[in-house]
């Protein structure tokens, strides 16, 4: 490898392990965690899959039903998105996604957010086949997938674990005020907000994959959905946690080689070719990926953490019902890693990453059966 890639990796690497110096979540643990997540292996989606369109008030009303099924607080805050009877909780559905568009605190509106928290929340809603109109009617047309549900109650719940920071409120600032974000004030909200959210900025995924997962359940119990539809969107999630976590893994594996030799040197590259057991030109694909994602590995871990903890959480509230979820969103607004930990009984040595991968597998396994194929998941 020449000396100008290896020197990209190296500061990529320094990258990564200062933004990973910050992370309540210990670096040496989540990459054990991720190295046990990548022995799964992927699984096929069915290949009898069936697309079901809905309308819009089937769409909704499922979401509601749902929530409601959980407890009565998650659906009253559900309630208030999808009417839209606060100005602090409101929701616009869109047909396909808005090319640039980015939840930064300013919104299009003017409104400012200092603690992010969704006053204006989108939910992007993919368009039904071959239509090309925005602008349609779709009250009690069948203008939905079954997925759009899914999205529907993933971005709601991501209202659940936002805490509120002591001392700072949402302002309504116009346009020419946007310059305020630039000042000395608004920098130190900033930081005492990120103080704040530590835990929350980690595992914001993991709370909104933990109610997708349940909803899921929900839709093979309680409709008559194609189950094979369902299956889909159920191991589609599985499959992305384990891309993510294969990811997030090299990026941290390389920050690791970095930070106990000082510096990646291509005798280093030789050793990882041998432990991922590939040839020189795949490990190098694997590095090339590293620097086209520049240390910018927030989002994929977010990913990983969820597809591995949420099946234990789902585990935990099907055995004691919903005070795990609320004990749960609770220690994310304390801000706390080890109140997560200890609720769901997971040590921070290997026997805990072994009882997470195991709920993992165990969670995805009612999705992989069918009359004419079976899958099941198997270490490599």
């Amino acid at each position: 490898m020449d000396e100008e890639t290896l020197n990209k990796l190296n500061i990529i690497a320094d990258r990564i392990i200062l933004n990973e110096s910050k992370s309540p979540l210990d670096s040496e643990l989540l990459l054990n965690m991720l190295k046990k997540m990548i022995t799964a292996r992927l699984i096929n989606k069915p290949n009898n899959g069936v697309e079901v369109l809905l309308s819009r008030e089937e769409i909704l009303k499922r979401v509601l039903n749902f929530y409601k099924s959980i407890d009565t607080e998650y659906y009253s805050e559900a309630l208030d998105f999808l009417l839209q009877l606060k100005k602090n909780k409101s929701l616009e559905i869109f047909f396909g996604k808005k090319d640039g568009f980015k939840q930064y605190p300013v919104t299009s509106s003017g409104r400012y957010n200092y603690d992010y928290i969704f006053d204006d929340a989108k939910i992007y809603i993919y368009p039904r086949p071959n239509e090309k109109n925005n602008k349609i009617k779709t009250q009690n047309k069948n203008t939905d997938f079954i997925q759009n549900s899914v999205t529907i109650v993933h971005e709601i719940a991501h209202s659940f674990d936002i805490n509120q920071t002591d001392g700072v409120l949402s302002e309504v600032i116009t346009d020419d005020q946007i310059q305020i974000s630039k000042s000395k004030k608004f920098k130190g909200i900033i930081n005492k907000i990120e103080e704040n959210k530590k835990v929350r900025n980690i595992f914001s995924e993991t709370t909104a994959v933990t109610f997708e997962k349940l909803y899921t359940q929900y839709l093979m119990e309680m409709t008559d959905y194609p189950k094979s539809n369902i299956s889909s969107i159920a191991i589609e999630r599985f499959n992305t946690s384990l891309y993510n976590a294969d990811e997030c893994y090299d990026n941290l594996r390389i920050a690791k080689i970095k930070k106990e030799k000082g510096r990646i040197c291509n005798d280093d590259i030789n050793l990882l070719m041998e432990e991922y057991n590939e040839s020189r030109e795949t490990t190098e694909k694997r590095i090339k990926r590293i620097i086209r994602q520049n240390g910018q590995i927030n989002e994929m871990k977010k990913y990983a953490i969820a597809g591995l903890f949420a099946p234990t959480i789902a585990s935990h509230y099907q055995a004691n019902g919903v005070k795990v979820l609320k004990q749960y969103i609770e220690a994310v607004k304390n801000n706390s890693i080890d109140q997560i930990f200890d609720l769901l009984e997971i040590s921070k040595n290997e026997n805990g990453i072994d009882t997470l991968f195991i709920n993992m597998k165990k969670q995805i396994e009612p999705y992989c059966f069918y009359p004419n194929k079976k899958n099941t998941i198997l270490e490599k």
